[in-house]
């Protein structure tokens, strides 16, 4: 039989440890939106290090959406929901999650303007928009500005309630023009 190295990633850690969290019962007791960053402290009442508690950073995730789970586990895995960062739970682990929180969104702001600046078309918008997950055309105006002021390109004259095929005109001449 092998030594466990790193935690159990292939079955429930808290049946054979009693003080592992159990993932199925939580309570997430603070949270912080950083763009796509989501910042938790997540209390695990039967884990008995730090009281119980994890800080742990999410990707892609909302507050709402974090307490509509009926299983968070702590731990990095593959399957499931996980978090991409977990620090010690303590004020300072707050403070370094969320400087690492802001950095992670800016990195993935800056790749995603990248893939939406290869775009040439309206075709290619769509596709983009579709992989990303943005369906709503008011999200989608709203990423075009966002990306025009990143890349310094201007969005006036375009009123919140503007057309999509007017703004992605715009947007598509700012790029090559």
């Amino acid at each position: 039989m092998g030594m466990k190295l790193f935690g159990n990633s292939f079955g429930d850690s808290y049946v054979d440890n009693p003080t592992d969290p159990n993932p199925c019962v939580f309570n997430v007791e603070k949270t912080e939106q950083v763009g796509v960053m989501l910042i938790a402290l997540v209390n695990y009442p039967n884990c008995t290090n730090y009281e119980g508690n994890k800080i742990l950073v999410f990707k892609d995730m909302t507050p709402d959406k974090l307490k509509s789970l009926s299983k968070i586990d702590p731990h990095f895995t593959d399957s499931g929901v996980s978090p991409i960062l977990r620090v010690v739970p303590s004020n300072e682990g707050w403070e370094i999650a969320r400087k690492c929180a802001q950095t992670l969104d800016l990195y993935f702001q800056q790749t995603l303007y990248a893939d939406l600046f290869l775009c040439t078309n309206d075709k290619e918008l769509n596709i983009f928009f579709e992989t990303i997950g943005v369906s709503n055309t008011e999200d989608k105006i709203a990423l075009l500005k966002k990306a025009m002021n990143h890349k310094g390109s201007s969005a006036t004259g375009i009123s919140d309630n503007a057309e999509y095929s007017i703004l992605v005109s715009v947007f598509l001449e700012g790029l090559y023009h």
